[in-house]
């Protein structure tokens, strides 16, 4: 694919393959006949999220609910959890495009991870929008990531903690990362007694990966 010069913006990139372009055309009137909810309107978000939930999978193992408090919000945190011992926890945020999903859209895959990689995979219940911006689900899916590390190895054995998700649940993994990992290094949370477990377990983690792997990690 060539980019093409200034002065033709109709045309973004040549060179593409025809059946390419015919098979992506095809999408596309495909995508044009599904609907297209209004999510401003309270209707066009329930039809949003009925739209876009899966139907419930049959799971090897057994999902188990608990409930986190977050500032006076009762969360649930939907877990999976292998025969083995767990190797480490995984936070992993539903997608949904901030705006719907829930903890067990994506509990078949949650379940396979859990028992191919012997980790407990923890999935929490996260308020979406329009009810909340996309700044305070952050803040919500630090404050998840803090409250899950705290109990880990009282709940599942283990300290080691791995935060990922899917879509949206994987934007709002990588924002929780950024915003523990400043946390930790900021000197004002360090000196005032508050670093997380969280954001001290992930920063132990990061810096392993960047040592030689003779140096090991925590």
């Amino acid at each position: 694919m060539t980019p093409v010069p200034r002065g033709r913006p109709e045309i973004f990139l040549t060179g593409i393959d025809a059946a390419v372009l015919d098979a992506q055309r095809l999408a596309n009137e495909q995508l044009a006949m599904m609907p297209h909810p209004d999510v401003r309107t309270a209707d066009g978000l329930a039809q949003l999220r009925t739209l876009t939930s899966p139907p419930a999978r049959q799971t090897a193992l057994t999902p188990q609910d608990i409930v986190a408090w977050i500032d006076g919000l009762r969360r649930r945190v939907r877990t999976f959890v292998p025969p083995a011992p767990a190797r480490a926890v995984m936070v992993r945020f539903h997608g949904g495009g901030w705006a719907a999903g829930a903890p067990e859209d994506d509990d078949a895959l949650n379940d396979e991870i859990a028992r191919g990689c012997d980790v407990a995979v923890v999935s929490p219940e996260y308020s979406l929008t329009p009810a909340v911006t996309i700044r305070e689900q952050i803040v919500e899916c630090v404050a998840l990531t803090e409250w899950i590390a705290a109990g880990a190895e009282r709940r599942w054995g283990t300290r080691r903690l791995l935060v990922g998700g899917i879509s949206a649940g994987a934007h709002l993994a990588a924002a929780t990362l950024v915003r523990l990992r400043t946390d930790v290094r900021r000197p004002s949370h360090r000196s005032s007694g508050r670093t997380s477990i969280a954001a001290s377990t992930i920063s132990r983690e990061l810096r392993a990966q960047e040592l030689p792997t003779s140096a090991g990690s925590s």
